[in-house]
């Protein structure tokens, strides 16, 4: 039952993302080849001024990629021990940080549906009292759609859920002794049928132009604000300040069990999506977000999690009054009612208090069969509308999931993914069947032949295999159409469904092995170095020029010291790509270059690096950056 199960501990605040954007501009940037793209007059000396003067680096040229749950204002609010007992909020470990830094990064950067954070370590409370945990999975931007029923620029009215794991060893709990919510958590995960700790949290209501973050500054909605403040920021750029300049989302997450079995970067169980959109007061049609829910029947009682499920309202995040929800099973041609849900109970701060869980006890329900209708029915969630009852959510009977969702292929590198596929929460019988369908990069479908589409089967346990072959660099995404034996085969959907369906994106890195191959280590020279793999980290992304790293990939100097190399062989080995201090941050270093990188390190460790081209200067970072405080990029007054 995941972190729908008992005990669990619930937390809210704000996430940091502080992304380099240029990367975006297909006008700049090849990202299949992974190369600079030049506009008419500009050259590689001039680019950066380039894109400062054209304001592509739109609000955060500088960008170090670091998202994190800011400290000061992100905080435990209590948890829940059993069934039996409501939200505990007294315990010791109420009002301790929650500490998760990490790197953004988009599989495609053209794209918005690939997210993921890569990240090393967790911490939930402090060394007194709390937990400190090792990575097992990096996550991946679940769910994404409309999350706000009101007007926010730029990204910011959009909601993702985001979900890891934890494996039990790798977990560290500190003041059990004190905290009756950190004993009991560390009681259930010893305990038989647990592998670990699970995090999930959803971010939503994204600002931008905060500062330092420490409070919430509203911008005018319709983005004359924020396009005065992009001005603001790109004449600060050519003054010499090489700032970041971060957005921040409210988050809210719950910390429990993860279950045997358990997909560890997607939320499991009874999931319903989006059937129609609901009608909110003054908004109009908004459609609601997924949710899960899980049965206990040992206990009668039905866990539902409405996490990314309703909107917010206005800037003070209040949610719509929908009424009164009423969670129903359709069972043998009837809907049944299961129970109601009011608006206190998926208001604001009963959602800021439990992360959107909520617990519905089913003992004294009026149907004795309940709990066996609603294990054999289909689950729906009905929304009052002008006095009849609208289906605003319907159960998908089967799901089709896969851990690693975003998925990095390289030449002569074929994969075999893994998929879990349940059927009403459960793993699906064998023989139960999955078309897949490809989709662009802009998320339309691939043609393909009707008359031999590719259907994966369903083995033991709910598994079937995708397996993946590169046969050109680029980018692709696969969305899954399960259906049982004795079903017709379903037809594929014209776009990728990013918020309710189920798809993996991979994006096949470029063939440079034959280029590696064919390189003399005579050539291994920096300019050689820069021209081929590094110029284009140094000019889309300059954050190595920043205060703090100073290591502009630019400077021969610098990029040819013992100590910088060493750093460089460390960083871009293979074996720290799930680490959020590989390099690049982006994950576009194709193993052929990677393999010439660390030739070129290897050349320098031995004092044989080969000279630049007389006739070729080593290139030089032409704007004079300057360390300048990071300020508040609000509007004066």
């Amino acid at each position: 039952m995941s972190v729908l199960s008992f005990p669990r501990i619930h937390f809210n605040g704000i996430y940091l993302w502080d992304p380099g954007l240029t990367n975006n501009f297909s006008q700049l940037y090849d990202s299949v080849d992974v190369r600079i793209l030049l506009p008419d007059g500009v050259t590689y000396e001039s680019f950066k001024d380039f894109v400062i003067d054209n304001q592509l680096g739109s609000w955060n040229y500088y960008g170090t990629h670091d998202c994190q749950f800011k400290s000061s204002r992100t905080t435990i609010t209590g948890g829940v021990l059993n069934a039996d007992r409501g939200l505990t909020s007294d315990d010791p470990i109420v009002g301790k940080s929650v500490r998760l830094n990490g790197k953004l990064v988009d599989l495609d950067p053209a794209a918005n549906w690939n997210s993921q954070i890569f990240f090393d370590s967790f911490r939930f409370g402090d060394s007194t009292i709390g937990l400190r945990a090792r990575r097992s999975h990096r996550m991946h931007s679940r769910w994404i759609g409309p999350r706000a029923a009101f007007q926010l620029p730029i990204a910011g009215g959009f909601g993702v859920v985001w979900q890891t794991v934890f494996a039990k060893e790798d977990v560290r709990f500190f003041g059990a002794t004190q905290s009756p919510l950190i004993a009991a958590l560390q009681e259930a995960m010893e305990a038989d049928g647990a592998d670990g700790v699970m995090l999930r949290f959803s971010t939503y209501r994204t600002l931008y132009f905060q500062g330092d973050g420490e409070e919430d500054i509203e911008h005018d909605p319709d983005g004359s604000v924020i396009n005065q403040l992009v001005a603001e920021l790109h004449q600060r750029y050519q003054n010499g300040e090489n700032i970041s300049n971060p957005a921040y989302s409210v988050a809210v997450g719950t910390v429990g069990l993860w279950r045997s079995g358990e997909t560890p970067s997607v939320p499991e169980g009874r999931y319903l999506a989006t059937q129609v959109p609901v009608d909110i007061a003054g908004v109009g049609a908004f459609p609601l977000g997924p949710c899960v829910a899980e049965v206990d029947s040992e206990r009668q009682r039905l866990t539902v999690d409405l996490c990314h499920t309703i909107p917010e309202i206005n800037f003070e995040r209040d949610k719509a009054d929908l009424g009164t929800l009423r969670l129903a099973i359709e069972y043998a041609g009837d809907t049944i009612e299961i129970a109601t849900i009011g608006p206190v109970e998926y208001g604001r701060d009963a959602y800021e208090a439990t992360a959107g869980m909520i617990d519905l006890n089913l003992e004294s329900h009026a149907d004795p069969q309940i709990i066996e209708k609603i294990e054999a029915g289909r689950l729906v969630l009905l929304v009052n509308q002008s006095g009849r009852d609208v289906v605003a959510l319907r159960e998908n009977d089967l799901t089709v999931q896969a851990s690693l969702r975003d998925i990095y292929l390289d030449e002569d590198l074929s994969r075999a993914i893994q998929l879990t596929v349940l059927d009403k929460g459960r793993p699906a019988q064998p023989g139960t069947r999955i078309l897949t369908a490809g989709y662009d990069r802009n998320r339309r479908l691939i043609p393909a032949p009707m008359s031999s589409p590719e259907i994966l089967m369903v083995e033991e346990a709910g598994k079937a295999t995708l397996r993946l072959s590169p046969d050109a660099p680029g980018f692709f995404n696969i969305q899954f159409y399960p259906f049982r034996r004795d079903e017709p085969m379903p037809r594929p959907g014209a776009q990728l469904n990013i918020s309710t369906g189920f798809f993996v994106s991979v994006r096949v890195l470029p063939f440079d092995n034959e280029f590696e191959a064919l390189t003399r280590d005579e050539q291994l020279s920096f300019r050689f170095i820069y021209d081929h793999i590094l110029r284009p980290y140094d000019l889309l992304n300059p954050v190595m020029a920043r205060p703090g790293i100073d290591l502009p990939l630019s400077d021969r100097d610098l990029m040819t010291r013992l100590p910088t190399i060493i750093r460089i062989r460390e960083a871009i080995a293979a074996s720290q790509f799930e680490s959020a201090r590989y390099m690049p941050v982006t994950r576009a270093l194709s193993a052929g270059k990677r393999r010439l990188l660390d030739r070129w390190c290897h050349l320098v460790e031995q004092g044989r690096l080969p000279a630049d081209p007389d006739d070729e200067p080593s290139p030089a970072n032409l704007r004079h950056l300057v360390i300048a405080p990071v300020d508040r990029m609000r509007r004066e007054a």
